[in-house]
């Protein structure tokens, strides 16, 4: 490979990694469970869902995180999760137990990601359901935190049934 290959692969390479890094780089490090970037739930709606989220992982041990953003910059919604809870290491890494629900509020789109430890206990078609039937209608009329609050209610109703995800106690 002569050396104007190697710059323009290089070039070519850096170029590609920064746009798709850019909305991470646009995205702090997480404040707790619920982590609303676009300040959309009032203070004491967050702190309700954290409280909720908490009480989870204490009688489960799953990490469900609640993320809202402006926009995933044109990525789609499904890989941001993804990279997102793979960088934040939502979940017990000994039975891959975590749980992202991600809301670009001004892309109107959502996408809840489960871990691989999951997949048994809230499969793909369940959580796809679960938003249909709670999202749309509560994100349409800004009632972002009803729509999350009953979303996560029923995840809980599939996961305090799945004794296969609990982590080990400390």
């Amino acid at each position: 490979m002569n050396y104007r290959n190697f710059f323009f692969f290089f070039f070519c390479s850096f170029f590609i990694f920064s746009a798709i890094a850019l909305p991470f780089n646009q995205i702090p490090n997480p404040t707790g469970y619920v982590s609303d970037f676009v300040q959309v739930l009032s203070v004491q709606e967050k702190q309700s869902l954290e409280n909720q989220l908490r009480l989870l992982d204490q009688n489960t041990t799953v990490e469900l995180a609640v993320v809202l953003i402006d926009s995933t910059e044109n990525m789609p919604i499904e890989q941001y999760a993804f990279d997102l809870g793979n960088q934040w290491k939502i979940g017990k890494k000994d039975v891959f137990n975590g749980v992202l629900v991600l809301i670009a509020v001004n892309d109107r789109k959502w996408f809840i990601a489960a871990a691989k430890g999951m997949e048994g206990t809230l499969p793909d078609l369940a959580v796809h359901s679960i938003g249909e039937e709670y999202f749309p209608e509560n994100f349409r009329s800004q009632n972002y935190f009803q729509g999350i609050s009953l979303a996560v209610q029923d995840m809980e109703r599939y996961i305090q049934n799945d004794p296969t995800i609990v982590s080990k106690y400390s």
